[in-house]
């Protein structure tokens, strides 16, 4: 029984020590900072206690955001922690004047004391301070150094790594956007010079069906915009009697000892009802188009593929 309660106090003993400041240097001393802390700071007149904590008070990765507050404000004042960028200090003091302090002394020099609490909580940590007047300045500790557990320490790291993540993750996507705004506005700027050129037109009025007769192909004409871009005007019939889905058009260059497809893009890769006729116009840089005399034109849909020469 003895030893079991020699070990009790020595435990009681260990808590109460590592419940209260350690001195690391000249004014300085460290506390743990715990998802929940408690301690007591006391406050002499016309002197302030720095509080240090291990990360930005208005760091955007821990949330929820920074509150506190001080009663009576009438004795204890906090500084503020907004609008000071990675700030990682507030300063507490008691704010009774020398004449108020002078007021409440007794005939014998005794100064009351008066019990207050400061309560902070910001990223998941709530710190609650009890706080207490004082003019025996060896109880005035001037800085409080919290330090975290090295768990805390590595989850505080990861968030702040995450936190820049979404940042470097948030510009590259406004950049994007950026981008494709440009290009939206050179694209539309480009059209309007294109649409202000005056086309070369080569009419061609070929009408052709496939092998089935279920399905058609009309080549009206060839358009030549400056030496830039070359356009294939064309109409395509869904006679199957059944709705289908257009999935590729290809136009294929039939030269005299080779096949060459024409890189480009078309309006026409949709959905047809049956017996609709969609009008297309094919695109490309290709200036083979205007030249050559033999086209293989093959539309592949969702009932199958139809191939054209013309």
């Amino acid at each position: 029984m003895k030893a079991f309660k020699l070990l009790f106090l020595t435990c009681l003993s260990s808590l109460a020590i590592a419940s209260q400041p350690v001195k690391i240097k000249d004014q300085y001393y460290q506390y743990q900072l715990e998802e929940n802390t408690s301690m007591v700071l006391y406050l002499a007149p016309d002197l302030k206690t720095r509080l240090i904590f291990p990360f930005a008070l208005d760091n955007q990765a821990l949330k929820p955001d920074v509150k506190h507050s001080i009663t009576p404000q009438d004795v204890f004042s906090v500084s503020s922690v907004q609008g000071n960028d990675g700030q990682n200090t507030i300063e507490l003091w008691n704010a009774q004047t020398p004449s108020t302090v002078a007021s409440l002394m007794d005939g014998y020099g005794f100064y009351p004391e008066t019990i207050g609490i400061y309560t902070l909580s910001v990223g998941g940590y709530n710190l609650s301070i009890r706080l207490k007047t004082t003019n025996d300045l060896s109880k005035h500790l001037e800085n409080i150094v919290f330090d975290l557990a090295e768990d805390d320490r590595r989850h505080l790291i990861d968030l702040e790594i995450n936190r820049y993540k979404d940042d470097i993750d948030k510009q590259y996507q406004q950049k994007l956007a950026d981008l494709d705004e440009s290009a939206k506005g050179y694209g539309a700027e480009y059209v309007a010079q294109v649409l202000a050129a005056k086309p070369k037109i080569s009419r061609i009025k070929l009408d052709m069906f496939s092998a089935e007769k279920d399905f058609s192909l009309y080549i009206d004409s060839v358009e030549k915009y400056d030496e830039d871009y070359f356009a294939l005007r064309f109409e395509i019939g869904n006679l199957t009697g059944d709705n289908l889905v257009v999935d590729n058009i290809e136009h294929i260059g039939v030269f005299s000892s080779k096949e060459m497809p024409f890189e480009g893009a078309d309006n026409c890769k949709v959905r047809m009802e049956r017996k609709e006729v969609l009008r297309c116009v094919f695109v490309t840089d290709d200036s083979q188009l205007m030249k050559v005399k033999h086209v293989k034109t093959i539309v592949s849909t969702s009932v199958g593929r139809f191939e054209f020469e013309w």
